[in-house]
């Protein structure tokens, strides 16, 4: 890739003059839209700083036993099971931008060149934190494995035959796509009735389809064809399978214990940290590949597991709170520069135990 180093180049006809430059044009800084953190968004205020969350389990009943009952007329029965889950904005960020109006000009052929740079630097604040709400909720919606006895389930694919021919990459296909989308059917209709293994409170509860989400690990959902999807799951307005499709690199196993150094090709950050020394300080965001060789502390990174299919969540099972979002910024008059600053704040992420969170893997 050819740089350019300021070297102007000399005019065909007048040695002594070069050339001047067209046009400068700098380029938009597009980031991926945090589809996943946009969808498990909900209200935060600046009032306050904790949602509390309650949830009871349901009653038993007993044998009724006629006048023998008058005697226990002022017995009472309370609900025992009634527990209250925090969910805190407790944690806050900042980046920032320092631009000026003057000797940096001096660098453009023209007004309108010189704003719009200027424009994309400060609109990074932006992108900065798409990218990092992006990552931040898609990490661990994609590492974190629930408690509860079916939150956890293997599609059973040990009998398909090894692929041999071109015909058999297409029977290989249709039948992990039959066998996970009856997979994915049959947990809906669990999750449809009363049950107590799908939340890791242990109530009875019953989950309307309606307030389901599927993630899905986008390349395994890609290697079952749409051919083979059975009609079932378009049925109504229930369409389970549409979900929301994230990249398979956010999907794996947290590490419990500290790393003491990356291979460089399954270790990913679930934090935005900075790894090495300068001048090969390289800057990572939750999701990205911890760079080889580099220690990660315990907690703070994941293996990325590839056989993991899909998330099945509640919209309401991730609350992830905005406590504020400001920009602001200061000018200094002693170097004619202005710093922009984008601060943020949002709750440590948890999933409610109220809520399924169902993690299924390709055997």
């Amino acid at each position: 890739m050819a740089t350019f180093t300021g070297q102007l180049n000399a005019n065909e006809i007048y040695s002594a003059i070069f050339n001047q430059i067209i046009s400068q044009r700098i380029f938009d800084i597009d980031v991926a839209e945090p589809t996943l953190a946009n969808r498990l968004r909900t209200d935060g205020t600046l009032y306050g700083d904790t949602k509390l969350f309650y949830s009871a389990d349901i009653l038993g009943s007993a044998a009724w036993g006629n006048d023998a009952e008058a005697a226990n007329l002022l017995n009472l029965k309370r609900n025992e099971t009634i527990t209250a889950q925090p969910v805190t904005i407790d944690q806050f960020r900042q980046c920032m931008i320092t631009v000026d109006e003057f000797l940096s000009k001096q660098a453009w052929t023209r007004e309108g060149s010189f704003a719009q740079f200027n424009g994309i630097l400060v609109g990074s604040l932006t992108q900065t934190k798409k990218v990092f709400d992006n990552g931040l909720i898609n990490t661990f919606v994609g590492t974190r494995v629930s408690t509860a006895a079916r939150a956890n389930q293997t599609v059973d694919i040990s009998d398909v035959p090894a692929i041999a021919t071109a015909a058999d990459v297409e029977a290989t296909a249709r039948i992990k796509g039959q066998r996970v989308s009856k997979l994915i059917a049959d947990i809906f209709v669990e999750l449809k009735d009363n049950r107590r293994d799908y939340n890791e409170f242990g109530f009875i509860r019953a989950y309307r389809p309606t307030e389901l989400l599927v993630v899905w690990n986008a390349q395994q959902k890609n290697a079952i064809t749409h051919l083979d999807l059975p009609t079932i799951f378009h049925k109504g307005d229930v369409r389970p399978l549409d979900g929301i499709e994230v990249d398979q690199r956010y999907f794996g196993t947290v590490g419990t214990a500290a790393l003491a150094a990356a291979n460089g090709t399954t270790h990913r950050t679930l934090v935005e940290a900075d790894f090495g020394t300068a001048p090969n300080l390289v800057h990572v965001f939750p999701g990205d590949l911890i760079p080889a060789g580099q220690a990660a502390a315990a907690n703070t990174y994941y293996t990325q597991d590839t056989t993991v299919i899909c998330k099945m969540i509640s919209v309401e099972g991730v609350p992830f709170m905005s406590g504020f979002e400001v920009g602001t910024s200061f000018f200094n008059p002693k170097s004619l520069t202005t710093n922009h600053y984008l601060t943020w704040g949002y709750n440590t992420l948890v999933a409610l135990s109220e809520k399924p969170f169902v993690t299924i893997k390709m055997s």
